[in-house]
């Protein structure tokens, strides 16, 4: 509703996608929040142009394996310091926003402001993730998230004062200075120092968002378009290059040989791309990412795919999960920001 209302008062795509997103922070905080990622495409109807934007947060500098061989850690923990990046702040900060007037941007934070402070009812998926967050192990988590120290059920009527406070700097002071180079960078790096994360001021202060290339699919009458790495964008492409070679259309849906199809086309993009990022082969720079959505590669890579086989086998537990947010948002000029 915050994204509609901005709508409704003449603003544009991006405008109310940076709104809803902004209150999604507030609302949604596990799955969308001012430390997070963010891979954007944005279609201008008045430029008739496709952009791509990476505002996704790099490693620190000094960040290097041997640190966690050092710790004596045989893999990244995923509640770690060392599992993370310096901070996209994909919402408001680092990603479209700076394309903004910094009065326009305020603007479009205030609805969140507003609701931090006088709170919101919880909603029930909402309310079942705020359960698992009274771990003693998260003393900074449970006082922001917990500060009746009592679990939160649907309903419940939650204030972040916190973030009210955040935003209203950045919305004074403008989303840059507040953040990257303001007493919450600092503090995040003061936090990390501990664990010798290495995420110093300099990542903060050298952090910016990429307006990047994009990659295509194409097919009669349709063209499908995604973000190049380092996000996912390319996977739809590779999973479609190599379905091509099979009649879908003749399956019954969700079927054993549907699902066996879409499955091993998966896996086969999943092995080989992750193996080509590990190793550098210039996804970014667009030379790996260009032979990955090849028709010669896919050729090449469907003959992993055995439909016979789809009968047989059991299916493996997924190993660990995770979420996100997805939001896409049009106006009435053709503008749209997915």
């Amino acid at each position: 509703m915050a994204g509609i209302d901005v709508l409704k008062a003449g603003g544009s795509a991006i405008d109310a996608a940076i709104a809803a997103n902004v209150m999604l922070s507030l609302v949604e905080p596990m799955s969308c929040g001012p430390g997070g990622d963010l891979f954007a495409i944005v279609w201008s109807e008045k430029d008739q142009k496709l952009f791509g934007l990476n505002a996704s947060g790099r490693s620190p500098y000094d960040w290097t394996l041997q640190q966690a061989l050092d710790l004596g850690l045989k893999e990244i923990p995923v509640y770690h310091p060392l599992s993370w990046s310096v901070p996209g702040l994909r919402q408001w900060l680092g990603g479209p926003a700076r394309a903004l007037r910094q009065a326009q941007f305020a603007r479009l934070l205030e609805p969140t402001i507003e609701m931090a402070r006088n709170g919101f009812p919880l909603s029930p998926i909402i309310a079942q993730g705020w359960l698992s967050a009274t771990s003693s192990d998260h003393p900074g988590l449970k006082s922001t998230y917990l500060p009746m120290v009592e679990p939160m059920y649907c309903g419940t009527i939650f204030k972040n004062s916190r973030l009210c406070v955040g935003l209203r700097d950045a919305r004074e002071r403008g989303a840059r200075r507040a953040f990257y180079q303001g007493d919450i960078g600092e503090r995040i790096v003061k936090f990390f120092a501990g664990p010798r994360c290495g995420v110093l001021m300099r990542d903060f202060h050298e952090h910016k968002a990429d307006w990047s290339s994009r990659s295509r699919h194409e097919l009669p009458g349709l063209r499908r378009v995604g973000r190049s790495p380092n996000g996912q964008g390319i996977a739809t492409l590779q999973m479609l290059n190599l379905l091509e070679h099979f009649d879908i259309g003749s399956m019954l849906p969700n079927s054993a040989e549907h699902l066996h199809l879409f499955h091993r086309g998966q896996e086969a993009r999943v092995r080989r791309t992750a193996r080509s990022t590990t190793a550098g082969h210039g996804l970014r720079q667009g030379t790996g990412c260009r032979r990955l959505i090849s028709k010669d590669y896919a050729a090449r890579r469907v003959k992993l795919i055995d439909p016979p086989r789809s009968g047989s086998g059991r299916a493996r537990p997924a190993q660990g999960s995770s979420d996100t947010t997805y939001l896409t948002a049009a106006d009435a000029d053709g503008t749209l920001s997915r």
